[in-house]
């Protein structure tokens, strides 16, 4: 990725008692997402913009994203502030076609040591997700050694035919989302600041505002 200068809030008054800088101060982030092909990200990225179509979506398991994408928008905060985003959205990874993964490899990890405020791991809640990480456990690692922190976001896949359904259900499915990116992420070796846990499609939105309050506390933030 070719990134362009970061937004950074120097002033101490602006700064959280640890040192990143307050709800307040931050005025811009750049942001990275990852995930296997077919998981969401582009998905994910078009709901995080509130466009449809910003971020182009492949159907089936397969990735439509043939190269690193960098675009610049506004995302409208909860609280009605305007935060300036550089989004980088990634080829999926691991690849499922050895003639791609390296080239693919390499690319997206170029592009997570560029200066972020996180690295964004999308990974669907499926059962099948857990011998592939492990194949690519020792690959994966690099991710570890980038300086931006990790944030895993679970898409979810349930489908509940009736609100009453949803009402018995969704709950033990949020719980079950949470300790699933608990379990890839250990099986993976990768340290994450954060789990964010869905349960259906819908549950994104609430997903992309949670990332956006843990994105302010956060810095832009590269390999020396």
């Amino acid at each position: 990725c070719n990134y362009g200068s970061c937004s950074r809030t120097s002033p101490d008054a602006n700064k959280a008692m640890d040192g990143t800088p307050a709800w307040s101060a931050v005025q811009s982030i750049n942001v990275a997402v990852i995930g296997m092909p077919g998981h969401g990200k582009s998905t994910f990225l078009n709901v995080m913009v509130g466009k449809r179509g910003e971020f182009e979506v492949g159907s089936g398991g397969s990735s439509c994203t043939q190269d690193v994408i960098m675009k610049d928008c506004d995302l409208t905060l909860d609280d009605g502030r305007v935060l300036k985003a550089r989004l980088s959205d990634t080829m999926g990874f691991p690849d499922t076609d050895p003639r791609k993964a390296e080239k693919r490899y390499d690319s997206v990890i170029k592009c997570c040591n560029g200066p972020l405020n996180a690295i964004v791991w999308i990974v669907r809640c499926e059962r099948e997700l857990h011998s592939l990480i492990e194949l690519y456990r020792v690959l994966m690692r690099e991710f570890n050694n980038a300086e931006p922190p990790v944030i895993m976001v679970v898409n979810g896949t349930e489908s509940y035919e009736a609100e009453e359904e949803r009402k018995e259900r969704k709950s033990r499915d949020l719980d079950a989302s949470r300790r699933f990116g608990e379990e890839i992420a250990q099986a993976s070796s990768i340290g994450v600041l954060k789990i964010i846990p869905g349960a259906e499609k819908s549950d994104l939105k609430n997903i992309c505002s949670e990332l956006n309050k843990t994105l302010c506390g956060t810095a832009p933030k590269t390999r020396e």
